[in-house]
């Protein structure tokens, strides 16, 4: 061989070595994509996984919120239907004159009496509740006092009214 030519097969086997290192080190990038491609590929799946799961939850927590505004709805309506059913066996009786030292639930008692014409312990045992209510006009402009009575019974309660349709309830 000429030295032409083992110049030549030694540069053809540089370029050999050389591409063959070249597919060597694209084998590995090829490897190492695929490796990192896999490993993303899991992530989404885990990423996939924890969306559903999450997705579930809002779910499950959007019902469960409606179950308890529901339940509150409820609640609140059985609140306003006590609420009524308390407040119907109280009457206000406005402008009752107060004196010093004066006790309002013998006085009230003592008018009710009189004007329904019903028996002493019969009347203190149907009322549950007397009190003054002072209201700020009432109070600045020296006005009577509003008196709220809240009777054992709505019957007591209705009586008194029906009463008073046809007489007035003076003191």
């Amino acid at each position: 061989m000429t030295p032409k030519q083992e110049d030549l097969q030694k540069a053809l086997q540089e370029i050999n070595k050389s591409i063959k290192e070249f597919k060597d080190e694209l084998k590995n990038v090829k490897d190492e994509l695929k490796k990192e491609q896999q490993d993303l590929r899991k992530e989404v799946q885990e990423a996939t996984a924890k969306i559903q799961n999450l997705t579930e939850d809002t779910g499950k927590l959007k019902e469960k919120d409606k179950i308890q505004d529901q339940k509150i709805k409820y609640l609140e309506s059985a609140s306003m239907m006590v609420e009524l059913k308390n407040t119907e066996k109280f009457l206000r009786f406005r402008g009752i004159p107060e004196q010093e030292e004066e006790k309002i639930q013998e006085v009230m008692i003592n008018q009710l009496i009189t004007y329904l014409g019903v028996d002493d312990l019969d009347m203190e045992s149907k009322t549950d509740l007397i009190y003054t209510v002072n209201s700020p006009i009432a109070t600045k402009q020296k006005l009577p006092s509003d008196v709220v009575v809240q009777f054992v019974t709505k019957k007591m309660r209705d009586m008194v009214l029906f009463k008073s349709y046809n007489k007035d309830f003076e003191i």
